[in-house]
């Protein structure tokens, strides 16, 4: 799965010399890489070669867009919250699939089950369900999006019907 996590990873990698990176799913099967260097620059040198590399190892089926970094704040990427580490290790993982998204967010919500509903190819949306044995906090529900949110792969976006 090529998660957000992992895209950055493999891209520093592979380009030391890019100081940011960061890469957002800006719409259905599509993306945005947003990229400077030390310089607080990309050159175009550096933007062809990326986007080359993104062709070839970075998720297919995804339309990629490479852009300069401070385009984030004007392209409304949200920011980024720290999420746990067991999120954090899950989403570097490239055998991630949707039954261990469940099996690490059922294990850190253990008041809950969270279950896989649907895929809609058309909207590339993820549908889950969360069942709870009593309401959840706001709070609960924006750290279960941001979780989710990291370990979905790059062009899909996530739901979650809640019930308690």
């Amino acid at each position: 799965m090529g998660t957000r996590l992992l895209s950055e990873h493999v891209i520093k990698k592979h380009y030391p010399a890019l100081r940011y990176v960061r890469v957002h799913t800006d719409g259905k099967y599509s993306a945005a890489v947003y990229a400077w260097n030390d310089d607080l620059t990309l050159p175009e040198q550096d933007a062809i070669g990326l986007k080359r590399f993104i062709s070839g190892y970075l998720l297919s089926h995804v339309c990629y867009k490479i852009k300069e970094y401070h385009m984030v704040q004007a392209d409304g990427v949200p920011v980024i919250h720290e999420v746990p580490e067991i999120v954090r290790n899950a989403a570097m993982r490239r055998s991630l699939n949707q039954h261990g998204i469940i099996e690490i967010m059922n294990r850190m919500f253990p008041s809950g089950r969270l279950t896989y509903d649907r895929y809609d190819a058309r909207t590339a949306t993820i549908h889950f369900h969360m069942e709870s044995s009593a309401p959840l906090q706001e709070w609960e529900k924006e750290s279960i999006d941001r979780c989710l949110y990291e370990m979905i792969p790059i062009g899909t976006f996530c739901t979650v019907a809640y019930n308690a």
